[in-house]
């Protein structure tokens, strides 16, 4: 448990440095987007996760996210999958881009890696060795795959389900921050809190952030 924890830090780190990396710098176009994406099942409840003999045990499972760019009406649609640590930490990632869409342009292979509701995002490049497929021994996620989920039927050996290597047709970068709930009520009142949610699990989370792209 002492490893995750140590890992759990880092990824703190790593995640606020990069959260705080400036578009200046990048020669390409920017979407600020806004969503909401739906899990299936939801996270525990960091109070029940807490109390579990291992605390840092890894869930998995699935999410839709819908949303848009700010200011544009162009639509983000991304079906992925989801690496637990505790609620609003660890990692989220549609590696071989086949459910995920801006507007009408598809294969955006990509992960994100969040540590207390702030991500850092990484979009491509094909052929990368994803970190959620580097840090899965000293995760724990079993067999460095989806043992909960199952792949497409159609592709059983998907790159998500398996970690394996990026699929895109884009590269680039971004940062994202996700809030338990769907937003409709204010935090106080929302039954997806991570903390004390009415059936144990938080099911939704409002998805804000911005990336930039080749």
């Amino acid at each position: 448990m002492r490893r995750r924890v140590g890992v759990l830090a880092s990824l703190l780190v790593v995640a606020a440095m990069f959260a705080g990396v400036s578009t200046a710098q990048a020669q390409t176009e920017v979407c600020v987007f806004e969503g909401v994406a739906v899990l299936d099942p939801g996270i525990q409840n960091i109070s029940d996760d807490l109390g579990d003999p291992d605390p840092f045990d890894i869930e998995q499972g699935e999410y839709i996210f819908d949303g848009e760019c700010a200011g544009t009406g162009v639509e983000i649609h991304s079906d992925g999958y989801y690496d637990n640590i505790l609620c609003g930490s660890g990692f989220a990632h549609d590696l071989d881009g086949s459910g995920t869409a801006v507007g009408v342009l598809g294969g955006w292979g990509y992960e994100i890696l969040f540590a207390g509701g702030v991500g850092a995002l990484f979009i491509g490049p094909a052929g990368r060795d994803p970190l959620v497929n580097q840090l899965s021994g000293d995760l724990g996620i079993p067999d460095g795959d989806h043992q909960d989920v199952d792949p497409p039927e159609d592709d059983p050996d998907n790159a998500d389900h398996v970690h394996g290597p990026v699929e895109s047709g884009f590269t680039g970068h971004g940062a994202v921050w996700i809030t338990p709930g769907d937003g409709s009520v204010p935090p106080s009142e929302d039954p997806d809190n991570c903390i004390s949610s009415d059936d144990g699990t938080t099911d939704q989370f409002r998805v804000a952030g911005y990336f930039v792209a080749l």
